[in-house]
């Protein structure tokens, strides 16, 4: 019995090919090159809010973008650790997207409060949902494409935080073009579907990253 094991642990290992290791920093790099590249066509191709300058006047604004930013890439990252099995040794930087989250609730609560806005944008709310979850189509596909090659022992978590990342680089890019801000509006179609989009890829986490 030990003969024929030996056998056919020599014979797969002559004909095994063997493959490079995936470096984490190479994964990542790569990933948040296509990310930049991917956010720079959006923003060129659909072009910038008239009032950009005016808005980017209150601190609060920009404390929200790059918040924005910050989620983006903490969400990749996360979603980079969790596709490899001992998440690199950095199991607490797989939960910075939540403190993210929170910081950016917060945030998003003072523009409530400090800068109420009159100008309600009519029947945007759709087309907002839908223009941000065709943005983050492509990114998201990638992301899930990229970790199912990988040995993700948490796919319900990798699959949560690759849509995180898609749809908030969408929400990124829509905030740098839609000339409004009205907070009800953005909480509402922007940023609240979000979360539903994250408890959506712990579904397809699990069903498309198993191994």
């Amino acid at each position: 019995m030990n003969d024929k094991t030996d056998q056919l642990i020599a014979s797969l290992a002559a004909t095994a090919t063997p493959q490079p290791p995936v470096r984490l920093r190479n994964l990542c790099i790569r990933s948040m090159a296509a990310f930049a590249l991917y956010a720079a066509v959006l923003i060129a191709c659909s072009g910038v809010r008239p009032d950009l300058a005016t808005a980017a006047s209150n601190p609060l604004f920009v404390i929200e973008i790059l918040l924005l930013v910050a989620l983006v890439m903490s969400a990749a990252l996360s979603a980079t650790l969790a596709a490899f099995p001992d998440h690199h040794q950095y199991n607490k930087l797989l939960w910075l997207p939540v403190v993210l989250l929170l910081a950016f609730g917060g945030v998003l609560a003072a523009e409530l409060l400090v800068n109420p806005s009159d100008v309600v944008p009519s029947g945007h709310g759709p087309e907002c949902l839908s223009c941000i979850s065709l943005y983050a189509l492509l990114p998201g596909a990638y992301l899930l494409v990229t970790m199912r090659r990988l040995a993700s022992t948490r796919p319900g978590f990798a699959g949560a935080t690759a849509l995180l990342e898609s749809f908030s680089l969408g929400a990124l890019a829509l905030l740098i073009k839609e000339a409004t801000d009205y907070m009800p509006h953005l909480i509402q179609w922007h940023y609240l579907p979000m979360l539903v989009v994250a408890l959506i890829g712990v579904a397809l986490g699990r069903m498309l990253l198993r191994w």
